[in-house]
């Protein structure tokens, strides 16, 4: 109860910022990028695996989001609709590359996913993008990042909630296993 709560709150805020940018408040803009800049991140990155292709896909939904703040529907759910925009547009770029390259090692790289999330999900979500299939490392993604119920992730990746359930605690076993340092295959 009190977790939907906090969500419900978050999208409240995330829902006011939107009108207020689409009004020309530059702060709100500030703030809307500061809650939001880790979830799109995150799961433009589970999707390409790419690092520079994600700060391109994010780059590119802010300056979306800059110029159409006006064209908004309020449908209450803003994380939904900023995820959308970010899965079409790392669609669209795997389908102009026709391939991306995949992402092998982390220990070069500094990949900032920062959120309402503790320590341990920041360390579950990189760890994912290394064992993961695409499908459950995606909806790992948008639930411990991004906070999004399964019925919304069902809605967003356009797959049945069960499969969602299944996938996602297929995921956790897999990660459980990594850390304790066993071999996760599929």
């Amino acid at each position: 109860m009190i977790k939907e709560e906090i969500e419900n709150s978050n999208d409240d805020i995330l829902e006011k910022l939107l009108f207020k940018m689409a009004k020309g408040e530059k702060k709100a803009f500030e703030e809307f990028y500061k809650l939001t800049k880790a979830s799109v991140y995150a799961f433009s990155l589970s999707i390409l695996k790419s690092i520079p292709d994600a700060e391109d896909i994010a780059q590119t939904v802010y300056l979306n989001l800059f110029n159409n703040v006006g064209k908004y529907k309020s449908k209450g759910k803003p994380m939904a609709w900023m995820l959308t925009m970010v899965k079409n547009l790392c669609y669209d770029k795997i389908r102009k590359d026709s391939h991306t390259e995949p992402l092998q090692d982390f220990s070069d790289n500094k990949i900032e996913i920062t959120t309402h999330s503790t320590v341990d999900n920041k360390v579950l979500a990189e760890a994912c993008l290394n064992i993961l299939p695409d499908e459950e490392r995606n909806i790992l993604i948008l639930h411990i990042v991004s906070g999004l119920k399964r019925r919304e992730i069902s809605e967003l990746l356009e797959i049945p909630m069960g499969t969602v359930a299944t996938k996602y605690n297929r995921a956790l076993e897999k990660i459980k296993k990594h850390m304790q340092g066993g071999v996760c295959f599929d």
